[in-house]
């Protein structure tokens, strides 16, 4: 996890959005909501490639959309807008406007 200044980051605060606002929640409620949940825990180990697997996406997919992205990065960001975007938080400033990875 990265926080900066109210916003709490998966990993880094590159992520295309927050899974947390500390404004909106206490950071252990975040803690505990992200603990148990696959896609926390295959970042947490870090394991980026193994995050989708809970929904059917392999990690032999996911290497593939690394290696066509360019990087890890890019395939987590594509990774929660696409197929999690639930997972995120939406509002706040860090928010990349109003434009998504498609």
């Amino acid at each position: 996890m990265n926080i900066q200044l109210a916003d709490v980051y998966p990993c880094c605060p590159m992520t295309c959005r927050p899974i947390g606002d500390l404004c909106a929640e206490p950071l252990i409620a975040m803690l505990d909501r992200c603990a148990a949940h696959p896609v926390y825990r295959a970042l947490n180990e870090g394991r980026p490639e193994k995050m989708g697997e809970y929904r059917g996406i392999s990690e032999a997919e996911a290497l593939r959309r690394t290696r066509e992205l360019g990087n890890q990065c890019l395939w987590c960001d594509e990774f929660f807008t696409k197929y999690a975007p639930e997972l995120l938080h939406r509002g706040g400033a860090t928010e990349r406007g109003v434009v998504d990875l498609k």
